[in-house]
């Protein structure tokens, strides 16, 4: 977002570049507007803004981000150190897990008052395109990841109760983590045409 306004924002040829949409062999992609985000837009004031985020990125590494990050998780969630490191490296992971192809799951497990939901709150503002609610459906999932490309969004779901009975979220999240990975359904609502989603 910039001044409130949506657009994508491209590196071309080592410059930052604010598009309105892109086009695709098949497709235009544009970005939502303000009131749409699920998770927290990225805002800028303006492209000079941009670019001095750029510069100071060009001094970091991923063990100056790791450190930086681990701090973040240190001083808000009482927890031991390896608790600590796996949720840093995993925050971390979440801007890059469109490129590896497979993931693993946290889950936070403990009485009320543990700090379970502490977790979530910091990977929704630390993790890349967060999606943090409660009871989410898979209809939510599909909706939320879309069809055009993968990894882009983090689900962070809070009280995962009754997973097992919940069979259809159940396979998405057991073989949502593959890259390339199909979940189909038949929707026979439309007209009693079968067009599959």
């Amino acid at each position: 977002m910039i001044n409130g306004l949506p657009f994508f924002l491209q590196i071309v040829e080592n410059e930052p570049r604010l598009v309105e949409s892109i086009s695709l062999p098949d497709l235009i992609i544009k970005p939502v507007d303000r009131v749409s985000y699920i998770s927290e837009a990225y805002s800028f004031e303006s492209l000079d803004e941009i670019k001095k985020y750029i510069i100071r990125a060009k001094n970091e590494s991923f063990d100056t981000l790791y450190q930086k990050v681990k701090a973040m998780w240190k001083k808000y969630i009482d927890a031991d150190n390896d608790h600590i490191a796996i949720c840093a490296v995993d925050t971390l992971f979440t801007y890059f897990q469109d490129r590896i192809g497979t993931t693993h799951y946290l889950f936070f497990v403990g009485d009320n008052n543990t700090g379970k939901s502490n977790n979530l709150v910091m990977f929704q503002y630390l993790g890349y395109r967060p999606m943090f609610d409660t009871s989410v459906t898979a209809p939510n999932i599909f909706r939320y990841f879309g069809g055009v490309e993968e990894g882009q969004g983090i689900i962070l779901e809070d009280e995962l109760n009754n997973l097992d009975y919940d069979t259809d979220k159940k396979k998405i999240y057991q073989v949502g983590y593959t890259s390339g990975a199909k979940v189909t359904r038949t929707n026979e609502t439309i007209s009693g045409s079968g067009d599959c989603h």
